[in-house]
C-alpha cells in the first residue's frame, strides 16, 4: 500500500498478510561455474546424457559476486514438489557421478 508522504514522496506502508505463508520453491543446484555461457551449455548437455532426471525440469540460473573469487552462475533445476522428491533425485544423480545439493527457497 502506497501512501503520500513528505512533498508528496510516495512512500510503503507496511502491508500485513494473513493467511499461510506463501509456497517455497524446491530446487535442485548441480554446478556452479564461472560463466553464463559456460552454464547453459553445461546444462544442455546433462538434460541430454541424463533425460530420465532432468528432462522435466527447467534450468534455474542464479549469479552471485564472490568477490575476489569473482562472478559464478549457479545452475539450478527445478520447480520440484517437495524436498523429499528433491532429495531422491540428487541421489539419483549422485549414483551417476553428478554433484547434488537441494536448495529451498
Amino acid at each position: 500500500m502506497l501512501k503520500a508522504g513528505l512533498a508528496g514522496a510516495l512512500i510503503m506502508a507496511p502491508l500485513l498478510i494473513s493467511g499461510p505463508a506463501a509456497a517455497e520453491t524446491v530446487l535442485i543446484q548441480i554446478a556452479s561455474v564461472k560463466s553464463e555461457a559456460q552454464a547453459r551449455r553445461a546444462w544442455t548437455r546433462l538434460q541430454r546424457q541424463h533425460p530420465d532426471l532432468l528432462g522435466g525440469l527447467d534450468l534455474v540460473l542464479q549469479s552471485v559476486d564472490l568477490g575476489t573469487r569473482g562472478t559464478f552462475h549457479r545452475i539450478r533445476a527445478g520447480p520440484l514438489p517437495n524436498k523429499a522428491t528433491a532429495e531422491d533425485l540428487c541421489w539419483q544423480l549422485r549414483a551417476v557421478k553428478i554433484d547434488c545439493l537441494v536448495v529451498v527457497r
